[in-house]
């Protein structure tokens, strides 16, 4: 027998949704919104727990295109949130300071995530960025000290100030061919890091990047060494 459901827990209607998942796709009446240009936006929202986010409200007749800025802020009460394909955007501090979720699922649809958009997710232990995703903002998940690992998506070519900064227990990265630049303290305070690895495609790195981090560290410096051997040494290094 399933377990009761909670008021941010009721039955809506998702397309996206599995069977077993629409037990805890969350209704529209839970959520304040903006309706332009044939599209919604969501703004606010007043419930807990494990939520998914429709793509469609069926009463407006209207896709769910964006998570508006501070949408989710500071709701300490949420634990699991699936976002639903379809959406293309999470806005500025989105879910900043959702304390308590552990566990965030971003469709293939997404392609940016705004700045300060998962900032002070302190419970959340890893998360996947789908290929989908073009832009990550500046704090973007700033000081989610219990994220361990990530993989940043094919298609990024920026990793932005201190996005990942204050991520204390974060063990490791994937940086993708395809990144240019690492900028100004984008993973400043990622003390466990181990085994980072610089692709060649970077041509813009910070020094403090990686600033109290061994690894990170050790990985500017080769990439220094790199860049300032001669271009007919480099063919025979490779």
């Amino acid at each position: 027998m399933k377990p009761a459901i909670t008021p941010g827990e009721i039955l809506a209607t998702n397309t996206h949704a599995s069977i077993e998942d629409k037990r805890i796709v969350t209704p529209q009446e839970f959520f304040t919104y903006d309706a332009a240009n044939a599209e919604v936006t969501i703004t606010g929202f007043r419930g807990s727990g494990c939520i998914i986010i429709p793509n469609k409200f069926d009463e407006l007749s209207l896709p769910v295109r964006h998570i508006g800025n501070n949408a989710f802020k500071q709701n300490g009460m949420l634990i699991n949130i699936i976002i639903s394909e379809g959406i293309t955007s999470i806005g500025e501090a989105a879910f900043m300071d959702c304390s308590s979720v552990s566990s965030i699922t971003i469709p293939e649809s997404v392609k940016s995530i705004g700045n300060h958009a998962f900032d002070g997710c302190a419970s959340l232990v890893s998360i996947t960025i789908p290929k989908g995703v073009k832009s990550i903002g500046h704090h973007a998940f700033y000081g989610c000290t219990n994220l361990e690992s990530i993989t940043i998506p094919e298609g990024i070519t920026s990793i932005s100030w201190a996005a990942f900064a204050g991520c204390t227990n974060l063990l490791s990265i994937t940086i993708p061919e395809g990144v240019t630049s690492i900028m100004n303290g984008a993973f400043h305070g990622c003390t466990r890091l181990t085994g980072v690895t610089i692709p060649s495609s970077v041509t813009c790195f910070w020094d403090n990047a990686f600033s109290g981090s061994n690894a990170g560290q050790k990985a500017y410096e080769e990439w220094q060494n790199r860049k300032k051997r001669p271009s007919f040494l480099k063919r025979f290094l490779r």
